[in-house]
C-alpha cells in the first residue's frame, strides 16, 4: 500500500467537501448556532470564526446513502469512527475520543455511558439537519470532556407560516439484508410550530469483504443491529420570545462481535444466522430526552436559558448456555442526567461585544444488573464563561475564559455475581471522591487578505476528568479479551492545542488548509502489563505527556465553464505521541484521501439526474500502540446515482441506486476493534433508495 500511501500524500491538496453540495449549488451555511453560544456574534459568518469547524449537511449526505450516521461523518477530514462491528461507532475527533469528545443535541450536552470504546455513538440522525463538527478543544464553549472537539446535532425549526410538509424515506442494503427506514412531518402557521420524525434500521450479519470461504463469503458473526428512533418538536415564536420543547426516544439492540472460534463452539452448524432476531452478547439501550429551549429580547441583547433531562437505560446480555439464542442480563446501567445553560449576549450587530453564561451539569449512574463493570457514581460539574468579540473591518477577534468545579463520587456497588478470576493483584477503591477545578481559554483572530481570502489562527485548551471506569474499574471487561485495573490517583488531562488556517471561498470556489499542534498533559491511556489472569492479558490505566500533530485540507469546486461537474476530496493525516519517547497513542487513524467526481443532468421528465463516483484511499499505520497491531493501507471505491423521474405529480420521487466497497476489498479499518480476532469490514454493499416528499 505504499503507492496509496503516496497517493494520499501528493494528492491531499486536492481535499474538498462534499458534504456542503446541493444538486445545483455549493451550500453557503446559515448563521450558526452552538447550544446556546449565538456565532451570529461574529455577524453569522463561518469565515469569521477563528477556530476549525467542519459541517455535515445530513440531506445532502443522503444523497449518497450508507448504513450508519457515524460512516457519514468519518468522510470528513477530522472525524474517524471507533468500530466494533456493524451498529456500534464511537466518533475520534482529531485523534481523541471517549470522553474526550463532546455530544451536543436539542440545545443540550448529551452524555450516554461515552466512557466505553463498545458504546456507539447513541444520537439518531432522525430530525437533525445538519451537524457542525469543532475541531479541537472548546471546553470554553462547552465544559468537560471538549479536549477534542464537539459534534453538535441542529435541527432547523419550520419557518413561520411553512405549509405542513413531510418525506418519508426508504432504503435497502444487500449486504445486510438490511432496511433504513425514516418520515417526517413538519409545519407552522404565524406564531406556532411543530416537527415529528421517526425512524428505523433493522439489519442482519454483515458479509465480510473478499474472497469466498468454502464456496462461501465470510460473515461478521453478531454485527446484526436494530435500531427505532422517534423525535417531536414544538414551539412558539413571540415577538421577543421564542420557546420550544423537544423530545427524542431512541432504542437500539446492538449485536457485540466476539470470536469466531467461539461463536463455532456455541453455534457450531452457524445456521439461522442471516435472521434479525438478538442474540446474546448484545447490548439493549434505551435513551429518553426531554428539553426546553427558550430565547428572550430584552432591548437590543439576548437571554438564553436551556433545560433538559437525560435517561439511558443500558442493559448488556450475555450467553447462558451453549443454545445461540440463550442469555442473562449481565451489566445493566440506569443513568440520569440533568443539565442547565443561562446566557446573555449583548448586542450582536456590534462591533465589540461580549457573551456571558453559566452551566450546570449533574449524572447519576447506578447499576442494576448481575455483573458490575463500573461503580454506582454521581457527577456534578458548575461552569461559567464569557466570551468577547471585536470586528474592526478586515480583523476578527474572538476571545473567551471559563473555569469550572467538577466532582466525581463513586460508590461501594454490591455484585450480585462477582466473577471467578480470583485476581492477586490489589483492588482500586471502589469508593472514590475527586474534585477538579479546571481553567479553559480561547484565544483567536482572523484576518481577511481580501475577500475571499483570509488567514485564522486559534489557541484553545480543554479538560477532562478521569471517568469512573478509569478510576475504579477491576476485573474482565467483555469483548474485550482483557482484565483491566483502573487507578484512583489519575489526574486530570487538559491540552492547549494551536491551530493555523488559510481559508478561500469564492462562489463556487471553496479551499481551506489547516494545520494544528495539541499538546496534552496527563493523557489517559489503557496500557498492557506482563501479567495475566486466566489466559487474559491484564492492562492498566495509565497517563503520561502527549503530543498529537495533524493537516488537513478542503478543496471543492463546480467550474463556471463545466456546471455539471462538481469536484471533491477529503484528506487529513496526524500522529499522535507520548513524549519522552514513550510509543505512539492509541486510536490515532490512518491518513486518509477521499474524492470524487459527480456528473449533473437531467430534463424536464427526469430531473435532478446525478451520478457521483467516489475513491477513497487509506494510509498503512505502523505508529501503533503497545496494545495495537499494525494496519495496511487499502483503497475502496463507491458508486451512486440518483434521479426525480415523472411518477405522479410534481416529481416528488427521488431515487438513488448506490454501491459501497465496489470491488468487495478485504481490509481492516486501524481504529476497528474486531480486526484483532480477524474480522474485517464490511465488502460490497449495493443498494436502492426511495423517497417521497408531499
Amino acid at each position: 500500500m505504499k503507492i496509496a500511501c503516496a497517493i494520499v500524500l501528493a494528492c491531499s491538496w486536492l481535499q474538498s467537501s462534499a458534504h456542503q453540495q446541493t444538486g445545483d449549488t455549493l451550500v453557503i451555511p446559515e448563521p450558526l448556532t452552538f447550544d446556546t453560544v449565538y456565532i451570529r456574534a461574529l455577524n453569522g459568518k463561518s469565515g469569521n470564526i477563528p477556530f476549525s469547524l467542519s459541517e455535515l449537511n445530513l440531506t445532502v449526505a443522503g444523497r449518497n446513502p450508507r448504513t450508519q450516521l457515524m460512516q457519514q461523518l468519518s468522510l470528513l477530514p477530522s472525524v474517524s469512527a471507533i468500530s466494533a462491528g456493524g451498529g456500534i461507532n464511537k466518533p475520534i475527533i482529531r485523534g481523541l475520543s471517549f470522553n474526550q469528545v463532546t455530544l451536543s443535541a436539542m440545545g443540550t450536552r448529551m452524555d450516554n455511558q461515552s466512557w466505553d470504546d463498545r458504546h456507539d455513538i447513541g444520537i439518531p440522525a432522525a430530525g437533525n439537519t445538519d451537524i457542525q463538527v469543532i475541531n479541537g478543544p472548546a471546553s470554553v464553549l462547552y465544559g468537560p470532556g471538549t479536549m477534542g472537539g464537539a459534534l453538535v446535532f441542529h435541527e432547523k425549526a419550520p419557518a413561520a407560516g411553512e405549509k405542513t410538509n413531510g418525506y418519508v424515506n426508504t432504503g435497502i442494503f444487500s449486504n445486510s439484508i438490511g432496511v433504513n427506514l425514516d418520515a417526517g412531518l413538519r409545519g407552522a402557521g404565524k406564531e406556532h410550530y411543530f416537527s415529528v420524525n421517526t425512524g428505523l434500521q433493522s439489519h442482519t450479519n454483515y458479509l465480510q469483504g473478499g474472497s469466498k470461504v468454502d464456496g462461501e463469503r465470510p460473515m461478521a458473526f453478531n454485527s446484526k443491529f436494530t435500531n427505532a428512533a422517534f423525535k417531536g418538536m414544538a414551539g412558539i415564536r413571540k415577538k421577543k420570545r421564542t420557546h420550544q420543547v423537544n423530545y427524542s426516544y431512541y432504542k437500539q439492540l446492538l449485536g457485540i462481535i466476539e470470536d469466531e472460534n467461539l461463536e463455532a463452539i456455541n453455534n457450531p452448524g452457524k445456521k439461522a444466522e442471516r435472521d434479525y432476531e438478538m442474540e446474546a452478547p448484545y447490548q439493549d439501550v434505551q435513551t429518553h430526552v426531554i428539553s426546553l429551549e427558550n430565547r428572550f429580547e430584552a432591548g437590543r441583547s439576548f437571554i438564553t436559558f436551556n433545560a433538559a433531562y437525560q435517561f439511558n437505560k443500558r442493559k448488556e446480555f450475555e450467553p447462558a448456555g451453549t443454545g445461540p439464542k440463550s442469555k442473562f442480563l449481565a451489566v445493566a446501567l440506569d443513568l440520569q442526567t440533568v443539565t442547565a445553560d443561562l446566557q446573555w449576549q449583548s448586542n450582536p450587530q456590534k462591533k465589540a461585544g461580549v457573551i456571558l453564561g453559566a452551566q450546570a451539569f449533574g449524572q447519576h449512574n447506578e447499576n442494576f444488573g448481575n455483573w458490575v463493570l463500573v461503580p454506582d457514581a454521581r457527577i456534578q460539574t458548575v461552569g461559567a464563561y464569557g466570551l468577547f468579540h471585536w470586528n474592526p473591518g478586515k480583523f476578527n477577534l474572538l476571545a473567551g475564559a471559563r473555569l469550572d468545579g467538577h466532582h466525581v463520587q463513586t460508590y461501594v456497588t454490591d455484585i450480585p455475581q462477582p466473577d471467578t478470576f480470583n485476581a492477586s493483584f490489589p483492588e482500586p477503591a471502589q469508593a472514590v471522591s475527586r474534585r477538579f477545578i479546571p481553567f479553559s481559554f480561547n484565544l483567536g483572530a482572523v484576518y481577511h487578505l481580501t475577500d475571499p481570502l483570509s488567514v485564522k489562527a486559534n489557541l484553545a485548551t480543554g479538560y477532562a476528568s478521569p471517568n469512573y471506569a478509569q478510576l475504579t474499574s477491576f476485573g474482565r471487561h467483555e469483548g474485550t479479551y482483557r482484565f483491566e485495573i483502573g487507578d484512583n490517583n489519575l489526574d486530570m488531562s487538559q491540552n492547549l492545542e494551536a491551530d493555523l488556517g488559510l481559508a478561500y471561498r469564492k462562489n463556487n470556489v471553496k479551499a481551506e488548509l489547516r494545520a494544528y499542534s495539541n499538546r496534552i498533559d496527563n493523557y489517559i491511556f489503557l496500557a498492557p502489563t506482563s501479567d495475566s489472569v486466566k489466559d487474559l492479558k491484564v492492562y492498566q490505566w495509565s497517563q503520561h505527556d502527549a503530543t498529537i500533530n495533524g493537516i488537513e485540507f478542503e478543496f471543492s469546486v463546480r467550474p463556471d465553464f463545466l456546471k455539471q461537474v462538481e469536484w471533491f476530496a477529503n484528506a487529513g493525516a496526524l500522529r499522535g505521541e507520548l513524549r519522552d519517547d514513550n510509543g505512539s497513542l492509541p486510536y490515532i487513524p490512518a491518513t486518509k484521501l477521499i474524492t470524487g467526481i459527480t456528473y449533473h443532468a437531467g430534463n424536464e421528465k427526469w430531473r435532478d439526474f446525478y451520478s457521483t463516483f467516489q475513491f477513497s484511499a487509506y494510509g498503512s499505520q505502523d505508529d501503533v500502540a503497545a496494545f495495537e497491531s499494525s494496519t495496511a493501507g487499502y483503497c475502496l471505491t463507491d458508486l451512486y446515482f440518483g434521479v426525480q423521474p415523472p411518477m405522479g405529480k410534481g416529481h416528488r420521487w427521488q431515487l438513488v441506486l448506490f454501491c459501497n466497497n465496489l470491488f468487495n476489498k478485504k481490509y481492516y479499518s486501524h481504529t476497528s476493534l474486531i480486526k484483532s480476532i480477524g474480522v474485517s469490514e464490511p465488502g460490497r454493499n449495493a443498494g436502492l433508495q426511495v423517497g417521497y416528499k408531499f
